[in-house]
């Protein structure tokens, strides 16, 4: 079962491992049509997931491709081991850019916006991914954010048409509250809630709290409306009290996000301000080191 053509991956070239997690192994390879891409080995404990990422995927970043979903290609078999041969994204992953104080503003709206670009793409076809989080949102040399690992999506639209509740899954501080005490919950609403929890890492540098249950005090001071130690701007807060809202019916919808002040603000006027700091920087360095030269 293939994307495309898989006998493009009948032979291949590992040229680096990529990471590893409880699924198994993650490489860069090299096919014999010279095509970089990576290689996702599932272990054998793990093998039986494949089948359903492979076809989730390949509706999402195949059969309707979007920018900002990364794209899947093949999936095959190796020794009883199925591989799946996707989109390589040569920058790594959003994690590697969330630390310390996080990110400018206008860094964090820019991958923000694909983000949410992607999961209305993703949603629209029935899917909710269920583990957003920096390390599965690739960045490509452009600066283009791509939605990656659909390992726990499910379909929440069946045949008819109609919206089914889905189990939670993903990762604890990613998760929304509901999924921490119900069964089933609404999948679109909680890839929202985790788009959130991206949007403070990337500002701030860190998850606001390990799981969204009371016993965490950032979150019980969240609950409470109390101030959080947040060093960030009023109206990206206001937006954030919207996504991080407990209540899911009026959690923000997509919709609502791309209508917001925040979302829509333009921070071009910081690129061209950065820009020009950089130009005088190299005027002031010319006149220090060149013009001595000529006196000797």
């Amino acid at each position: 079962m293939s994307a495309i053509d898989s006998s493009e991956f009948s032979e291949y070239q590992i040229r680096s491992s990529l990471g590893k997690g409880a699924f198994g192994e993650v490489s860069m390879i090299r096919t014999r049509t010279s095509r970089f891409c990576a290689m996702k080995e599932f272990s054998k404990e793990k093998a039986y997931m494949a089948k359903n990422e492979f076809e989730i995927h390949s509706l999402v970043g195949s059969t309707h491709k979007h920018q900002n979903v990364c794209e899947i290609f093949a999936m095959t078999e190796e020794n009883g081991l199925p591989r799946l041969f996707l989109e390589m994204a040569y920058c790594g992953d959003l994690s590697t850019r969330t630390y310390g104080d996080g990110m400018p503003v206008q860094y964090a709206q820019k991958y923000f916006r694909q983000l949410i670009a992607g999961l209305e793409h993703v949603h629209g076809l029935g899917v909710a991914h269920l583990d957003i989080k920096p390390l599965n949102l690739l960045i490509k040399t452009d600066g283009t954010l791509k939605i990656s690992d659909f390992g726990l999506s499910v379909k929440f639209i069946d045949d008819e048409g109609e919206k089914l509740w889905v189990r939670p899954a993903g990762t604890p501080a990613y998760w929304c509250p509901e999924g921490m005490v119900h069964k089933y919950i609404d999948g679109e609403a909680a890839d929202i809630w985790s788009a959130g929890i991206c949007l403070v890492e990337m500002l701030i540098g860190d998850v606001p709290w390990e799981e969204p249950t009371e016993k965490e005090l950032q979150y019980e001071t969240w609950l409470m409306n109390d101030d959080m130690d947040w060093d960030i701007d009023d109206d990206v807060f206001d937006l954030l009290e919207r996504i991080l809202e407990v209540d899911t019916p009026e959690r923000a919808n997509i919709k609502e996000i791309k209508n917001d002040a925040w979302f829509q603000k333009d921070y071009s006027y910081l690129e061209r301000k950065r820009t020009n700091k950089r130009k005088l920087v190299e005027v002031e360095v010319e006149e220090e080191d060149v013009q001595p030269a000529k006196r000797k």
